[in-house]
């Protein structure tokens, strides 16, 4: 979404989370916030967490490889305590107490089949990515790339969106995990955790 202007006919255009995606002369905008089984004609080319497989196969391998590649990674914990609130406001879960809330976070984790979005870093067993935007340093992140890209920074546009603070209700990562779950995330999410340092235990310190 920051980046999105710099693929528009329109630097200055509002950034929205849901869109329709766009092909142009300027870039290829992929849709948001439709659901995948509902993708249809060009939403279903172009959409949002695709596979670099999938997009180097639309592209060709010359115009994959000669674009600067650019991926968010967020602490692998404090990720998936957003999913499990994420999937909690899409109707797929219900709790009326700390206590029901873990025990369905310990089931996405354990059981449901969750991400891990090598899919999308990773081609044939490579690591192919240029710029990482870390969400703990959004800000500054975005800034390096845009001044190493060239980018008039004026247009990097920031969109507040997804926002579970509210849902959590002041409690810390680490109360939503325990022993089995942090091993799984950490066995799963190990490429984040080996390339970007991220601590090996959740955060203790309570949601503000």
């Amino acid at each position: 979404m920051a980046l999105q202007p710099y693929c528009s006919p329109d630097l200055e255009a509002p950034v929205e989370e849901a869109v329709p995606a766009t092909i142009g002369e300027h870039g290829i905008i992929g849709t948001r916030k439709i659901p995948k089984k509902k993708l249809t004609g060009l939403n279903a080319e172009w959409f949002n967490h695709m596979s670099a497989a999938e997009v180097l196969e639309k592209v060709g391998r010359e115009t994959f490889f000669a674009y600067p590649r650019i991926t968010t990674v967020r602490n692998p914990f404090d990720q998936l305590v957003s999913r499990c609130h994420w999937q909690m406001h899409q109707g797929r879960g219900s709790y009326s107490n700390f206590d029901e809330l873990k025990a369905y976070f310990r089931d996405l984790i354990l059981h449901q089949n969750w991400p891990d979005d090598r899919e999308i870093v990773f081609l044939d067993g490579e690591y192919i990515i240029d710029h990482v935007v870390r969400f703990e340093h959004l800000r500054n992140d975005l800034g390096r790339v845009a001044e190493t890209l060239g980018l008039d920074e004026r247009y990097l546009h920031l969109p507040h969106t997804k926002d579970t603070g509210a849902a959590r209700r002041g409690q810390a990562v680490a109360e939503y995990f325990d022993p089995d779950t942090i091993e799984k995330v950490r066995r799963r999410m190990a490429w984040v955790f080996e390339r970007f340092n991220y601590p090996d235990t959740p955060d203790t310190r309570p949601r503000q």
